[in-house]
């Protein structure tokens, strides 16, 4: 989840939000965390993980819960209709998130049980009202051909500590375990960048464009599926890096990008569709913090 949306929820429900006091709520239990348009949620409704959030972590973690409850709620009817999509599209995510070595803890898994919901339904909803999708998609590509020339490439993930002796800890614990869950693991643990920690230290893809040519060298001199031996420096950090794949410098195909230029087409459609939900919905709900 990206705080972006976070930023979202907590503007449109800030004029909705109360604080219970002893006076009005002295009925309410004293586990009670928040209530939602008046059904109260304890601490018994959330797994144990909850508890050893920081503070910022659980505000994260309410704001997401709130938003995605509220419109998997109004979503309930169109959800059975795409039942089957919802399915498939939880199963391809989780199944990104094994290929990347990341195991969801029970508090993320709940989240995105429910932004799937939406996602899927945002996105079917959209696409219904682009009969001629894939002349669209055929236009862009052809528009924008010189842009799906790629350089060489290589996915990635990494842990970034400041001390080059951790580092080396580090690297000798991942390789005599040689587990990527291990990696990922140490990545939400260790990782001083912000960015990807909490999502196991993914990077995605990056080129020579994007890092010091010797830093990239040094990711293309290594073996698919292995993590790096030694320590990257770079900006005054140490790099652990976990090699996925390398991808050698060449033109994208239409039917290679299909799927991803049909989903920038609808984004920002389905964003104000979401948005336009969200108004609505903020008119009607009331939230209670205790």
């Amino acid at each position: 989840m990206n705080f972006k949306l976070i930023s979202i929820i907590l503007f449109m429900l800030v004029s909705t939000i109360l604080f219970a006091s002893d006076n009005n709520e002295s009925n309410v239990s004293k586990d009670a965390i928040f209530s939602l348009n008046n059904k109260v949620y304890e601490k018994k409704d959330f797994p144990k993980e909850y508890q050893n959030l920081s503070e910022k972590r659980k505000v994260k973690f309410l704001s997401q819960y709130i938003y995605y409850t509220l419109l998997s709620n109004f979503l309930e009817k169109e959800a059975k209709t795409y039942q089957g999509q919802i399915k498939d599209a939880l199963k391809e995510r989780n199944s990104d998130f094994v290929r990347k070595g990341i195991t969801l803890n029970p508090i993320e898994k709940i989240i995105l049980d429910k932004k799937v919901i939406t996602d899927t339904i945002g996105y079917q909803t959209i696409l219904k009202k682009h009969k001629n999708i894939n002349n669209e998609i055929k236009d862009f590509y052809e528009k924008n051909k010189k842009g799906f020339y790629l350089p060489k490439r290589v996915e990635i993930s990494h842990i970034v500590v400041k001390d080059i002796n951790l580092s080396k800890k580090l690297i000798n614990e991942l390789t005599s375990k040689n587990d990527l869950k291990l990696f990922t693991k140490y990545a939400r643990e260790y990782s001083v960048d912000g960015a990807t920690k909490y999502n196991g230290g993914y990077v995605g893809e990056t080129s020579s464009k994007q890092v010091p040519k010797t830093f990239f060298d040094t990711l293309w001199n290594a073996k698919e599926r292995t993590l790096i031996s030694i320590p990257l420096k770079k900006n005054g950090l140490f790099h652990i890096i976990y090699v996925f794949k390398k991808s050698q410098a060449g033109q994208r195909t239409l039917a290679e990008e299909k799927k991803n230029i049909e989903k920038y087409l609808l984004e920002k459609e389905i964003k104000k569709w979401e948005r336009k939900i969200i108004v609505k919905l903020k008119k009607e709900t009331k939230v209670v913090y205790y």
